[in-house]
């Protein structure tokens, strides 16, 4: 097996609207990232959809006000 990198890794995907998203969500569920972070999040919902597929922890950014 492959050594770790010595620093946590977190890997920023496209968000959830974008047409990115999907090949994003598949890229990072095979990886070994420490952390998936995902930008202008909304709603709750779109944060348990990516831990559910990805199984790690997720951060949420979120860019707006109303967010």
């Amino acid at each position: 097996m492959a050594e770790r990198w010595p620093m946590p890794v977190a890997i920023r995907i496209n968000a959830t609207a974008s047409e990115y998203y999907a090949a994003d969500l598949a890229a990072v569920a095979g990886s070994r990232a420490d952390l998936i972070v995902v930008p202008r999040v909304s709603t709750a919902s779109e944060i348990e959809a990516v831990a559910a597929a990805v199984a790690r922890p997720v951060a949420a950014m979120i860019e707006t006000a109303a967010g």
